[in-house]
This record gives C-alpha cells, structure tokens and sequence, in this order.
C-alpha cells in the first residue's frame, strides 16, 4: 500500500487525552496518507499523577482485536511496571474512514508505530521490560526483535498464543497459499469468506461471554479477508521458522486443551 509518512514521527511529542476505557488515557500518531485513508496509531496507557521511574513493557493485540483487557493493565501495573497498549495503524482506535481494516502489506509497517512507542516508553522510563504479544501480535514483537530499529531496547518477550500457523487443515491451508499467491497481483481482492462468530460469540458478555468491548472495533465475525493479509501472514511465520536468533528471554503461552 503506498503511503506518505513524516520523515521523524518518533519525534513527535505525545499529548494524551481521555481514553474510551474509565481511567485510561491515549495519544494519537499521524502516519501519513495511504490509498485507503489516513493512517494512524494510538498509544494507551491508565492514567496515572507520575511513574517515570518505573519500568514498563508494551502491548501488541492480535487479529480483529484492539486492547480493552483492563485486568491485564491492573496486574502489571500492581506489580509496579507501567503497562502501555498500542493499537495498530487500521485496527481498533486506529480505524479511520476508507481504512481496510486489519491490513498490512507486510509486518515490517508495523514497525513505525512501534518504534514511537518504544522511543515514547523509554524517555519516561528507566527500563522496557518487555514486548506482551498476543497472536499476530506475536508476529510483529518477534520480527521487531529480530530486526526493528530499536530491539536492542526490549529485554524479553512474552508471546500468548502466537500465530506461528494456521490452524487448518490441508484443504484450506492450501486456499490460504493459494489467496497468498494471488496477493501478488491482486493484494485487495476481498474474499467470500469470513470469520465465523462462534469465538466472538463465546468473548462477549452480550452472548456466551464476561468481556465487553466494542463490537465495531472487534466485531463477531471480523472484518473482510483480503488475500494480502494472507500473503502478509505467510510471509511473516516463513520468516520466523527460518530461525530468529535472539538474544533476549522468550517465554511463549498457549492452551493445553481447548
């Protein structure tokens, strides 16, 4: 997706206002012009008098998700490490009009916002204990580890149920290469298929679930499937199984059953 971006937005100076969460607060980073709208991300963070001499760790959410997990900004912050959650550009808070939400070419553009965010981090703290990734989420902070400009600020990372494959079988994992492969041509060719709403279903507290969250932002059955997400997940857990090689601790959580 082409875009136009500021030469120096980790320059920017953050100015937060009024969170959509009671209590929290978040500032916004332009990124430029792309052919599907403004593009931006947002930085939250629970509001607090001060706590620069703390240390901190940020957040990545996953795939049709954006942070709303309070309990999880409470325990960190109980233990006394400041707690940011950073919404991607397209996803969450970022949405902007004409977005085709929940897309990227490939994960390397994610790493802006998450440079502005770890530059952001580190002027008021001592220490950036680590990258909290949920899902593709996980796909990202493992990247940036591997690559990012400012990975050597990152001490460890903990992953939660990352997104290292699909969990199809072999027909649809073929589809799923097959739609990666068309994305070379064709990255914005929208597919029939999407999620189903049983997992939303069993997440939110209007149905089978105790979470409440915003369903434009999360909605039950996801937003529409472009082939260039799949070419763009591919590309990334491809990466990842070519080995990472880093040097930093690495704790990775998943179910045991489901």
């Amino acid at each position: 997706m082409t875009q136009s971006t500021p030469k120096n937005v980790r320059e920017c100076a953050l100015v937060f206002e009024s969170d959509e969460l009671p209590g929290f607060e978040k500032s916004t980073l332009g990124l430029g012009e792309a052919e599907d709208g403004t593009l931006v991300a947002t930085l939250v963070r629970k509001r607090r008098d001060s706590a620069s001499g703390q240390p901190a760790l940020l957040y990545l959410h996953g795939f049709v998700d954006y942070f709303f997990q309070t309990h999880l900004a409470e325990a960190f912050e109980g233990a006394g490490i400041r707690f940011y959650a950073l919404d991607l550009r397209r996803y969450g808070r970022s949405i902007r009009p004409g977005n085709k939400e929940n897309t990227a070419a490939k994960i390397d553009e994610y790493f802006e916002e998450v440079d502005w965010a770890l530059e952001s981090i580190a002027r008021e703290h001592k220490r950036v204990l680590s990258i909290v990734a949920h899902s593709t989420g996980a796909l990202t902070a493992c990247l940036y580890a591997k690559r990012g400009a400012l990975r050597g600020l990152v001490e460890s990372l903990l992953l939660n149920s990352p997104f290292f494959a699909f969990n199809l079988g072999p027909w649809d994992l073929a589809l799923s290469r097959i739609a990666a492969t068309v994305a070379a041509i064709a990255p914005h060719l929208a597919l029939p298929q999407r999620l189903s709403s049983t997992y939303g279903r069993t997440l939110h507290q209007d149905f089978e679930g105790e979470w409440s969250y915003d369903l434009k932002m999360k909605p039950l059955d996801g937003f529409v499937l472009y082939s260039g997400w799949f070419r763009m997940i591919h590309h990334a857990q491809d990466d990842v199984l070519q080995g990472l090689t880093l040097c930093i601790p690495v704790l990775t959580m998943c179910s045991a059953h489901s």
